[in-house]
């Protein structure tokens, strides 16, 4: 709890402490540095803009009147002829019929001395025996020795254990410290929600935001968490008539636990 209260007060000494104001002149002036770079760059490139634009234009025009165009289309095509031609005399030169007779004769050799027979064999034995080591392997006891496992587990005792020793106390204890100090922290924002709304909407609409925030906690506590209540009821009714012992144990002791956590936020 003692945590869970530093905590809260924290929170609460930052918010009051920072200097808000300055904090968004920092980040501003940050901002304003390079707006002001920017802006005095282009102060002075503006006044000569098109000349800029007029210079560019004569460096490409003498860029495209210095390439040797006539050079570089004899290139391209000579390049593509000479592509050509070195692949015809390729073409020209191997012995294809040669090159079938050889690759066909070697292919109907592999064929003619594969041992098929011993080959299917082979895959055969493999596949048989990996068949009949899955089917050696007692699932039902592999199943069985999980249950066991899980049901032996106190989850009644583990899910208390989260509640009363994790989740409540730091909840309680940010819960403490957000009322720290005889202030009320929480209450005081709705409040100038309210005061908002009754200043600019008149106090009906106040009132009705009033209305809702205590209307939204209430239904809360009234109609949420009695269902979940239910619901986890339901859950361990179910899983304690299942057939499944273990397993059946476990989910049991887990709905339970689910109830009387959420039946200690009721009460």
């Amino acid at each position: 709890m003692a945590l869970g209260e530093g905590i809260g007060r924290a929170v609460n000494s930052w918010f009051d402490n920072i200097d808000w104001t300055g904090l968004g002149h920092f980040f501003a002036n940050n901002l304003n540095f390079f707006i002001d770079i920017a802006a005095g760059f282009f102060d002075k490139i503006i006044n000569q803009a098109y000349e800029n634009g007029q210079k560019l234009g004569e460096a490409f025009n003498a860029f495209i009147d210095w390439i040797h165009w006539d050079n570089l289309s004899r290139a391209i095509w000579e390049g593509l002829n000479s592509l050509a031609q070195t692949i015809q005399g390729f073409v020209d030169m191997v012995n294809w019929e040669d090159l079938k007779t050889k690759v066909s004769t070697a292919l109907q050799n592999i064929f003619d001395n594969l041992d098929m027979e011993g080959i299917k064999k082979a895959v055969a034995d493999l596949v048989n025996n990996v068949m009949d080591f899955l089917k050696s392997i007692d699932w039902y006891q592999i199943g069985h020795t999980v249950g066991e496992m899980l049901s032996a587990v106190d989850w009644l005792g583990v899910l208390i254990d989260v509640k009363d020793k994790i989740i409540w106390p730091a909840v309680k204890g940010f819960w403490d410290g957000l009322m720290a100090d005889g202030k009320n922290y929480l209450l005081g924002w709705i409040g100038k929600i309210q005061s908002f709304f009754s200043s600019e909407y008149g106090p009906l609409i106040g009132t009705a935001i009033g209305v809702v925030v205590a209307g939204i906690g209430a239904t809360i506590k009234t109609l949420v968490l009695p269902s979940m209540i239910g619901w986890a009821t339901e859950i361990a009714q179910t899983a304690r008539s299942s057939h499944q012992t273990f397993i059946g144990t476990a989910l049991s002791s887990i709905g339970f636990s689910i109830k009387e956590w959420f039946g200690d936020v009721v009460n």
